[in-house]
């Protein structure tokens, strides 16, 4: 077995709280489609990860997505990808708030929004 180094075990403390926080937030339930944008590989190479959402969600949308590094086009992408009724959890550290300016990423970045509601679930 390979050891763990101190900088591996710092990291591993922040990407496990950081993704269960997010999850947490989402109210993921049994049963939910859940997409995860950003920190982590995801096989969505296709040039479009919302096309590609709504291609395997049957045109429906994930119930839940996920955006957990804290940029403005995962943010996006989370934002476009949610089913109508679906939640978009966000746990990410906006440091790009100053340099692309909007409200959704202003509360975020105010610690006001942690989680965004896309219409009636």
């Amino acid at each position: 077995m390979k050891a763990i180094t101190f900088e591996q075990v710092v990291f591993l403390g922040d990407i496990l709280s950081t993704g269960y926080v997010c999850a947490a937030n989402a109210g993921i339930r049994p049963g939910d489609t859940v997409a995860v944008m950003g920190g982590i590989p995801v096989n969505l190479d296709t040039g479009d990860p919302v096309a590609e959402l709504r291609r395997r969600t049957g045109g429906r949308g994930p119930d839940a997505v996920l955006e957990r590094v804290g940029h403005t086009v995962p943010f996006a992408h989370a934002m476009q990808a949610v089913r109508p009724g679906g939640t978009a959890s966000s746990e990410g550290v906006y440091v790009d708030v100053m340099l692309e300016p909007s409200p959704a990423r202003s509360e975020l970045h105010r610690g006001e929004l942690g989680r965004v509601h896309v219409g009636k679930r």
